[in-house]
């Protein structure tokens, strides 16, 4: 994921009131996966850098406004 997807994340989590911070590392590495993953498998339609980081990124961090997960 470039600088690019990454600012990008961050602004959708900040728009969600989330800070991406350490789990930067952890986001990057699943998109480098999933574009590998990809390749071989067709995983997903999704082929774009902000497809991705919009669509399955930062969609997966509202549920962390639902109020009902309670992770560490």
């Amino acid at each position: 994921m470039n600088s690019d997807g990454v600012e990008l994340l961050r602004h959708g989590a900040g728009l969600l009131g989330l800070e991406i911070g350490e789990q930067l590392p952890q986001f990057a590495r699943l998109f480098a996966l999933l574009q590998e993953g990809n390749a071989r498998l067709n995983l997903t339609a999704l082929k774009t850098q902000e497809d991705i980081v919009l669509k399955h990124f930062v969609d997966s961090l509202t549920c962390l406004r639902g109020g009902t997960w309670r992770g560490r």
